[in-house]
C-alpha cells in the first residue's frame, strides 16, 4: 500500500496511464493501451496492479507475454517494485514452458522413468514453501529449488503459482483451451488483474491456438509402427480412411470444405479408445504423436461448435495422398478473447503498435469504440526523426529494376548517420539482393533464416558495437529475431531503414480471416494483410530511441508510406516527413545537425 513509484520521477504522461489502470484494476475495466517503446510500459501497468492489491482491490496479477524479452521485462520491473516495497514480501512466480526447463528432456513424465516425478507429491510441500519463501521466483530460482528438492521444476512453478501475488507466463496459459491454468483463478484468489502485454500480437497468437490440424502422414507413421496394439491401430486405421476421402481434388492448394463428419467421427472413436485402454504412449513414440495431434483436432472441433455464430471456424484440406492435411482453421478470435478477459478484474492489453484502436478492439471481441488510452509520449516527436521516400517503388514488379537506386540510398542515408543501422526487407531473397550490390565502406552483415542462438547474440552485440572509424549496418528482415523485443543500444543504433510494407503473401486463410473482419465491420483487407504489415514495420523502427534522452531516424522506403490507408497504421505519435531518395540522406544530415544544435547530443563524427 505504501510503496512508492520504483523511479525517482514519472515518464511523460506514465502517471496518468497507471492512475487510469489503477481505476480499472479497482472497477473491472477493459484497457487497450498504445505507448511508444521507452514510455514505461511494463512498470506502468504493473505498478498499480501491485498498488491495487496492497489497497486489498485485487488479489492477483498475472502478467502474459508473447516473447522471453517481455517476460525478462516484467521480471525486471517486479525486482524494481520488491526493492521498493521494502520490508513487503512480494511473491512472484515465472512459468517457463516445459519443454524449455525439464531436467530430463525426452523422458517421460513418469515416477518410474524420471527421479524428478518420482515423490514429487512427498517432497512438493516443502520445496514450494522453500520457492515462495525466494519472493521473486524466476526460472533460474525455479530450477535452484527444484533441484535442491529433486522435484520437476515446472510442476513446482505451478504448485507455488497458486500462492503467488504475481504470475508471469506465455498467452498461452490463459487463452489457449488445452494448456490453460485454471488454477490461477481459486476462493483466495478470486479477484485477478490481466496484463496482456504486445497485445498486437494476441488476435493471432489466440487464431492458432484455436486452430488445429490433422496431417495423415503422421497418422501413417503411427500405423507403420511394429506391435502397436490392434484396437489403436483399427482406431487410427479408420481415421486414415476418412482422411483419404477428402482427397480426389484436382488441386493440392487449401481449399474450404464442409464440415468432415466422418472424420470427426473417426477422430471420436480413436480418442474414447485411447482414454478406456491402458495404450503405452511411450512405447510408440509415433503414435503418441499422433494421438495428441488427434485429440487437440477432437477437442478444436468441440469448442469451434460451442463458439459457433460468435467466432468464425473453417474446415480446410490441403494436399493429396501421403501428404493430405485436414485442419480446422478459426478465422476471428474475438469472442473467444473477450469471453477469457471477461474472468478477470480488470484487464490491459497493451502495446506499442495499437493503431488504429479500433481495428484491435474489433479483432479482440470488442466494440471499436471501447476504452482505449494513447500515450503520445510528446519526446518521441523531438528525438525520433522519420521520413518517407515515396519515390522509390520497392513492388515486387519494381524490385529489380529500382535495385540499384535502393542499394545508394541505403549507402548515402547510411553515410549521413552518426552511429549504425538496421536495415529490415520483407524477404531474404530481396536481403540477398541488395546485399549483392552493396560496394560500401560500411561494414555489412546479413541475418539468415537458419541462425543459431549464438549467433544471434553475436549479431546483436555486433551491431550495439560503436566505431568511430567504420559503421555497421546490418541487414535483417522484418517480423525476424532482430526486430521485434530486442534491445538495441540506442547509443549505437541510430538508424531504421524500412524497406516495403512486407504484405503477407495472398493466401486462402488470410482471405478467410478478411472475410470474417468484413462481418465485424472491419475492412477485410487491412485485417488480414495490411495491419500485420505496418505492424511489423512500427515495431522494427521501434528499436531506435526507446527513451528519452535518446534519437535516432526512421527511413520508410516506398510509395505505400505515403497513401492515407497504410500511415493510419503507424502511431499518430510519429511526424512524417515525406522527401525522395536523392534527397533522404540530405533530410537526415539536417536533423542531425538540428540535433547537435538544439540538443547538444552528438552529431556525426
Amino acid at each position: 500500500r505504501d510503496m512508492p513509484f520504483p523511479y525517482a520521477e514519472f515518464r511523460p504522461q506514465q502517471r496518468r496511464l497507471a492512475k487510469h489502470l489503477y481505476r480499472g484494476f479497482r472497477d473491472g475495466v477493459d484497457w487497450l493501451v498504445e505507448a511508444p517503446t521507452g514510455a514505461g510500459k511494463t512498470m506502468t501497468s504493473v505498478f498499480p496492479a501491485l498498488k491495487a492489491i496492497g489497497e486489498g482491490e485485487l488479489d492477483r496479477l498475472v502478467f502474459l507475454t508473447s516473447r522471453t524479452t517481455g517476460q525478462r521485462a516484467a521480471e525486471d520491473a517486479l525486482a524494481r517494485a520488491a526493492t521498493a516495497a521494502g520490508d513487503e514480501t512480494l511473491v512472484a512466480v515465472t512459468v517457463t514452458a516445459k519443454e524449455r526447463i525439464c531436467f530430463t528432456p525426452g523422458a517421460p513424465c513418469d515416477p518410474d522413468r524420471c527421479e524428478f516425478a518420482r515423490g514429487y507429491y512427498e517432497r512438493m510441500p516443502a520445496a514450494r514453501r522453500a520457492l515462495l519463501e525466494r519472493g521473486l521466483a524466476v526460472r533460474d530460482v525455479v530450477e535452484a529449488v527444484a533441484r535442491e528438492h529433486r522435484v520437476c521444476p515446472f510442476e513446482l512453478s505451478l504448485d507455488a503459482a497458486e500462492w503467488a501475488d504475481v504470475v508471469v507466463g506465455d498467452y498461452n496459459y490463459v487463452f489457449d483451451p488445452v494448456v490453460r491454468l485454471t488454477r490461477l483463478e481459486n476462493t483466495l484468489f478470486a479477484r485477478v488483474g490481466l496484463v496482456v502485454d504486445e497485445a498486437h500480437h494476441l488476435g493471432d497468437r489466440v487464431r492458432d491456438m484455436l486452430s488445429a490440424a490433422l496431417p495423415r502422414r503422421m497418422v501413417k507413421a503411427a500405423l507403420a509402427e511394429a506391435g502397436l496394439p490392434a484396437n489403436a491401430a483399427k482406431r487410427f486405421r479408420s481415421v486414415d480412411r476418412t482422411l483419404a476421402a477428402l482427397g480426389g481434388h484436382p488441386s493440392e492448394a487449401p481449399r474450404v470444405i464442409a464440415k468432415p463428419e466422418a472424420l470427426c467421427r473417426a477422430v471420436e472413436r480413436l480418442v474414447t479408445a485411447f482414454a478406456t485402454e491402458a495404450v503405452d504412449l511411450e512405447a510408440f513414440p509415433a503414435a503418441a504423436q499422433a494421438y495428441w495431434q488427434t485429440l487437440r483436432f477432437g477437442r478444436a472441433t468441440v469448442w469451434a461448435e460451442a463458439e459457433e455464430g460468435e467466432s468464425a471456424f473453417r474446415y480446410l484440406a490441403s494436399g493429396s495422398g501421403r501428404g493430405l492435411c485436414a485442419q480446422l482453421a478459426c478465422t476471428a478470435p474475438g469472442a473467444h478473447i473477450r469471453r477469457i478477459l471477461a474472468a478477470f478484474q480488470g484487464t490491459v492489453r497493451q502495446s506499442g503498435t495499437l493503431a488504429p484502436a479500433p481495428v484491435f478492439q474489433r479483432m479482440h471481441g470488442f466494440d471499436a469504440d471501447a476504452p482505449a488510452l494513447v500515450s503520445e509520449a510528446g519526446w518521441e516527436a523531438e528525438r525520433l526523426g522519420v521520413f518517407a521516400v515515396a519515390d522509390l517503388s520497392t513492388y515486387f514488379r519494381d524490385r529489380e529494376r529500382s535495385l540499384p537506386r535502393l542499394v545508394a540510398t541505403i549507402d548515402a542515408v547510411a553515410a549521413a548517420t552518426p552511429g549504425n543501422a538496421l536495415v529490415a526487407f520483407p524477404s531474404f531473397d530481396y536481403l540477398a539482393a541488395a546485399a549483392a550490390q552493396f560496394a560500401s565502406a560500411a561494414d555489412v552483415r546479413c541475418q539468415t533464416a537458419d541462425m543459431a542462438l549464438a549467433e544471434r547474440r553475436d549479431f546483436i552485440a555486433w551491431l550495439n558495437e560503436r566505431r568511430a572509424d567504420r559503421k555497421r549496418l546490418g541487414f535483417v528482415v522484418m517480423g525476424g529475431v532482430f526486430t521485434e523485443s530486442v534491445d538495441f543500444d540506442s547509443e549505437a543504433l541510430r538508424l531504421v531503414m524500412v524497406v516495403g510494407p512486407g504484405l503477407p503473401p495472398r493466401s486462402l486463410l488470410r482471405d478467410l480471416v478478411a472475410e470474417s473482419a468484413t462481418r465485424t465491420g472491419t475492412d477485410g483487407f487491412d485485417a488480414a494483410y495490411r495491419q500485420p504489415a505496418m505492424m511489423r514495420v512500427a515495431q522494427t523502427v521501434g528499436r531506435i530511441a526507446r527513451a528519452p534522452g535518446q534519437r535516432g531516424v526512421a527511413v520508410l522506403v516506398d510509395p505505400r508510406f505515403a497513401q492515407p490507408a497504410y500511415r493510419a497504421f503507424l502511431p499518430r505519435r510519429w511526424r512524417i516527413a515525406s522527401t525522395h531518395a536523392a534527397g533522404a540522406a540530405a533530410a537526415v544530415e539536417r536533423f542531425w545537425a538540428r540535433a547537435v544544435r538544439v540538443r547538444g547530443l552528438p552529431g556525426r563524427p
